[in-house]
């Protein structure tokens, strides 16, 4: 369960040197791994003409940020490092403005951030902070799994419910999702559900259910699951994102679907499975899994070009700027420029140390590695 729960983490593997490190593009031609491979017309002459790259320069204003994060947010201009330890540090200043012991009885294994409230789930636990002063708010503890593995691996919120699955070990395929109220932590429901719940993403009061086998969502008004399918006409399931109207999702297909007009837009099968939800950037869809990193195209669903990795992606895809920056499990950082799939860096980063969490806020780049401390890099493009 433990490894399973790390895959969905969205984990960015990486460490590095001091100093300034330089990544210059190189056209790639055939489908090796840490090559890309282009479905239109690329030519070498154009790729050298349009060579982009990557400037990473170490800042130490970040090294007083020490509590072995397991996960890293950012909300309103706050970055958020979540381990045993909450800290709030302000991104422009880098001070520490609280920090928090919480009480999980495991290391957290999910959290959401919404201006209301900090939510993160342990293993039979799940804590509310306020995010302006770290106090914990109130602690909600359960008993409906009582085995040694399970965990709050999925967790939502909104300003008025946090949505939670608690999840057995990996194979017992066995969950139970909770809506709680955001404001005393209170449950307002509570359903056993026959499989895995990967993940959770809300969207216009109701909540979707990433679980292989079933199209779900929970309307918290009548308190009560409904089938996407019927209801909407869509399939969800795996691992998801919302982005506006669209919702994203990944298993062993790319889906798209618009909940506004409660539509398809695509679906398109990709080799292997995934463990992180697609991003939406530049008007295409990136997706990662076991084989590689993808890109389809936002409307139509073609794939646009997609880069084979050593070994499988189970970091978070990060954009920036005109890139996107993921990590496969073998240590090997990876920038892509998204438009033309040029491979900026395919470089192996660990150094001995495993980085544990990778953001980006503005032109900072946010790194954990295995003894705790995160570290700042500003990004400069070219």
């Amino acid at each position: 369960m433990a490894q399973r729960r790390d895959f969905l983490k969205g984990f960015f593997a990486v460490a590095s040197t001091a100093g300034c490190l330089r990544f210059t593009g190189e056209q790639q031609s055939t489908d090796t791994p840490g090559e890309s491979v282009h479905s239109g017309q690329t030519t070498a002459q154009e790729a050298s003409e349009n060579s982009k790259s990557i400037t990473l320069t170490i800042s130490e204003d970040f090294n007083n940020i020490f509590n072995e994060p397991e996960f890293l947010r950012v909300n309103d201009g706050i970055l958020y490092s979540v381990g045993n330890y909450i800290q709030a540090v302000d991104v422009e200043s880098q001070d520490i403005i609280w920090q928090t012991k919480v009480n999980l009885d495991s290391e957290p294994n999910s959290v959401s951030i919404t201006r209301s409230g900090i939510y993160v789930g342990g293993s039979t636990r799940v804590q509310a902070l306020a995010p302006k002063s770290g106090e914990i708010l109130w602690t909600f503890h359960t008993d409906k799994i009582n085995k040694e593995h399970s965990g709050f691996d999925a967790l939502s919120a909104n300003n008025d419910r946090v949505f939670a699955g608690l999840c057995a070990a990996a194979g017992e395929d066995e969950s139970v999702f909770f809506s709680l109220n955001a404001t005393e932590g209170t449950k307002e429901f509570h359903t056993r559900i026959e499989d895995y719940v990967d993940s959770i993403v809300t969207h216009d009061g109701l909540a979707y259910l990433g679980i292989d086998t079933q199209s779900m969502g929970y309307n918290p008004e009548k308190k009560a699951l409904f089938s996407t399918q019927i209801q909407f006409g869509i399939d969800v399931g795996g691992v998801m994102r919302i982005v506006g109207n669209l919702m994203l999702l990944r298993d062993r297909s790319v889906k798209v679907h618009d909940l506004a007009k409660k539509t398809n837009v695509f679906k398109k099968e990709v080799p292997g499975y995934s463990y992180i939800p697609p991003t939406l950037t530049n008007e295409s869809i990136i997706s990662a899994g076991e084989t590689g990193i993808y890109s389809h195209d936002g409307s139509s669903g073609s794939e646009q070009w997609h880069i084979r990795t050593t070994s499988t992606i189970r970091s978070s895809i990060v954009p920036y700027e005109s890139f996107v920056l993921s990590a496969d499990t073998s240590g090997n950082l990876y920038c892509i420029d998204v438009s033309s799939g040029e491979l900026i860096l395919d470089q192996n980063m660990t150094g001995g140390n495993r980085i544990e969490t990778l953001g980006v806020v503005d032109d900072t780049l946010f790194l954990t590695d295995s003894s705790g401390q995160v570290k700042g890099y500003t990004i400069m493009s070219g």
